[in-house]
């Protein structure tokens, strides 16, 4: 990446990117994560919903995480929220260089789920992020 030179008022063919993804990950085995990383929105005529469906679609497992850099706009914000949420992962912001960092760092962290006893959800996060607070009681941990 530190090869890449930004560009102002560059084309963003985000829809493009996630379709050529399934090739990218082709026999590769075991959970996969996308990191998506961007500072605007779609500006090619592609569908990146259609895309994170389809690539989810075959049953490849794999999770879309989303980290928008410097970008303002709140509906904006809220459509990668929505994506990265169908794709399984989730929306990180970034408006500089550190958080940048911090941000792509958190978007590889494996997710967790807490269930209790019935199989029931009761708590998420990421593994190495923030402690969670539980109850005592027996439960069911998958990462």
């Amino acid at each position: 990446i530190a090869g890449i030179n930004a560009m102002n008022l560059a084309k963003t063919p985000i829809g493009d990117s996630l379709r050529l993804v399934a090739e990218d990950l082709a026999g590769a085995s075991g959970q996969k994560v996308v990191i998506l990383v961007t500072d605007g929105e779609e500006t090619c005529g592609g569908d990146p919903e259609r895309e994170i469906q389809a690539l989810r679609a075959p049953g490849i497992d794999v999770r879309i995480n989303i980290v928008g850099f410097d970008v303002d706009d709140a509906a904006l914000k809220a459509t990668f929220q929505r994506w990265a949420s169908e794709g399984g992962g989730a929306y990180f912001n970034a408006s500089n260089a550190a958080e940048l960092d911090s941000a792509v760092t958190a978007a590889l962290r494996a997710p967790f789920r807490v269930l209790d006893v019935n199989g029931t959800e009761v708590a998420t996060g990421v593994v190495n992020g923030d402690p969670i607070s539980l109850p005592a009681g027996t439960y069911t941990v998958e990462v």
